[in-house]
């Protein structure tokens, strides 16, 4: 699922792994802030949705000490090869977004002021 909002993207990603990922038109994928796919598990790890994406942020939903170990090291690497600042729920907790009147995106954690923005 993917919302727009003054030119602000946002790619919700659910569980789709490499396979789903390789079917997606990549015209379609430009957005600001990703979910990462899968709880950025390994098989979600295809380099060219990453690219596609263009994405300043990646917010990555996990439990803290999941019996999965999410998120895996290669999902990690492929978000900093494609520039692309994460945030973890399970350091993080809950993270909000905010696009201001201009389009620009705007964060805050659980606790504490809205940061700047991208």
């Amino acid at each position: 699922m993917k919302l727009v909002y003054k030119d602000a993207g946002f790619l919700f990603t659910g569980d789709i792994e490499d396979e789903v990922m390789r079917k997606l038109k990549p015209e379609e994928l430009s957005a600001n802030v990703i979910t990462s796919p899968h709880h950025g598990s390994n098989t979600s790890v295809y380099e060219e949705f990453y690219k596609a994406t263009g994405a300043d942020y990646s917010v990555i939903s996990v439990g803290e000490d999941n019996s999965y170990k999410h998120p895996h090291k290669e999902h990690l690497e492929v978000l900093s090869r494609n520039n692309i600042d994460f945030f973890r729920t399970d350091i993080n907790k809950n993270i909000n977004f905010k696009v201001d009147k201009n389009g620009n995106i705007k964060y805050k954690f659980e606790e504490g002021r809205m940061n700047e923005g991208a």
